[in-house]
């Protein structure tokens, strides 16, 4: 691990470059102990094996390096469980433009790639590129499709791509090189909520198929509730 010092309140811990669930889980722990011990702590961003933090005060080098010797040999604890949010995914030809691209790379039919995409659970290891935009980890190899050679203008809301060994859920209407396969009626980013992320870093996320009726009466409903239940992580990540 190491310890950037960026200025006397900003710092970048790094864990690594490589891209694997244990690695975020590690570092979204040393984040924890570092939230526990500093409540100063304001601003925190997290990536696949890095991590920023800015605090409102001077940092406390002394103390952060006691965390960080505590931490060194720490293994993580995988029998935890994590919160597993269900996202309910329209696949019809309107919102997976990209099907017959998927099924000529992956030599697969759209129905067999639909039942692999959902019969997982993915690890959110961060939230960037858009606000509430999921990195989502544990993907089948054999949906590992690359992303798009020329971007799309325009990526609506909702829509659920694959780019290389990841799925993903745009938030907001952007450009995008995902490849589209799906859309969920759900908001990820809501700017008037309290909380205006729907998922976080290291929880868990199960894809649902619904159809176009189910898709529409979701997106009508203000009221619509997740279903969301518990799981062990070393299950959510056993296949990893």
């Amino acid at each position: 691990m190491i310890i950037e010092r960026i200025s006397d309140r900003k710092i970048k811990i790094i864990l690594g470059e490589q891209i694997d669930i244990l690695t975020n889980i590690r570092i979204n722990r040393f984040i924890s102990l570092i939230k526990e011990r500093f409540p100063d702590l304001v601003n925190t961003i997290i990536a696949y094996s890095s991590a920023y933090c800015e605090f409102d005060s001077a940092i406390d080098m002394d103390e952060l390096g006691r965390i960080f010797e505590s931490f060194t040999d720490e293994e993580p604890d995988l029998s935890v469980k994590i919160v597993v949010k269900e996202i309910p995914v329209c696949y019809d030809d309107e919102f997976s433009p990209d099907r017959d691209f998927v099924e000529s790379y992956t030599g697969l039919s759209f129905n067999e790639v639909v039942r692999i995409h959902t019969e997982r659970i993915y690890y959110v290891y961060f939230i960037g590129f858009l606000p509430g935009f999921p990195y989502l980890g544990g993907l089948d190899k054999r949906i590992h499709i690359p992303r798009k050679k020329e971007p799309r203008l325009l990526v609506e809301a909702g829509s659920v791509g694959i780019g290389g060994v990841q799925t993903g859920i745009y938030p907001l209407d952007s450009p995008g090189g995902w490849q589209i396969i799906g859309r969920t009626p759900i908001k990820l980013f809501d700017k008037q909520k309290k909380e205006p992320f729907l998922l976080k870093s290291s929880e868990g996320v199960l894809f649902k198929k619904i159809d176009k009726k189910e898709f529409d009466e979701i997106l009508k409903d203000d009221g619509y509730i997740l279903n969301s239940f518990y799981m062990e992580l070393k299950k959510v990540i056993g296949h990893d």
